[in-house]
């Protein structure tokens, strides 16, 4: 026989062999709303996949307002998004991620050198600033007086862009989950708003929403 025991389902097959099952619903129940017309068991048919991580995070977006870092929004930002169906802002980070991808490249294709040297020099003054020099400014002056004005842009460039890139992870794993919460909520609640029977509801949850598997296959193999 079979026995629950918080968010699991325990037991053993009639061969005898033991088996544990995930609480679909990570301990939410079916019926707990998660948006003012939206049940969590509506929300899981539309997730589909990792509902019992996602939906107790709905449940806590929407009584206390309050989620967790995403460490796989972190991790793959606009690819997550868009593996999530969130089309629109999915796509506006890819593609301002492939640009400064681009950049970045471009920066280390025709300016290797340059910043080799620049970066080393930077390690030597930021040492010798203990002794030599008082303050940061009197460092990156040394270090830019012996510079062009374009290898001055190209280096502060390249920097810019890489702190760009670290803050779209921070703010990605920030508000994955409270993006994908309003983008679920707003989703089911149309697909609602346009079912016509309990019937065509569940298929219209099935078929719209889940995850985009090709297109993640495509952008990890790219």
């Amino acid at each position: 026989g079979a026995r629950t025991d918080g968010n699991f389902t325990s037991g053993r097959t009639p061969g005898g062999t033991p088996f544990v099952v995930i609480d679909a619903l990570g301990g939410v129940k079916g019926d707990d709303l998660l948006a003012d017309n939206v049940a969590a068991k509506e929300a899981a048919k539309y997730v589909k996949t990792g509902t019992h991580y996602f939906i107790p995070q709905f449940r806590q977006l929407y009584t206390d307002n309050r989620t967790r870092f995403s460490f796989v929004g972190f991790l793959f930002c606009g690819g997550w998004m868009l593996y999530r169906k969130m089309y629109k802002l999915g796509t506006v980070f890819t593609v301002l991620w492939g640009l400064i991808l681009l950049a970045q490249t471009y920066i280390t294709l025709f300016y290797s050198n340059f910043l080799n040297n620049a970066l080393e020099t930077y390690r030597t003054l930021v040492t010798d600033s203990l002794t030599k020099f008082t303050s940061v400014t009197e460092v990156f002056s040394e270090l830019f007086g012996s510079m062009t004005n374009e290898q001055i842009f190209i280096f502060v460039l390249y920097f810019v862009l890489g702190f760009i890139t670290v803050l779209m992870r921070v703010i990605c794993g920030i508000c994955s989950n409270r993006w994908y919460y309003k983008h679920c909520m707003k989703s089911v609640a149309k697909i609602k708003a346009k079912s016509k029977s309990p019937e065509e509801l569940e298929q219209n949850l099935n078929s719209r929403g889940g995850v985009n598997v090709p297109l993640a296959i495509s952008l990890i193999a790219s």
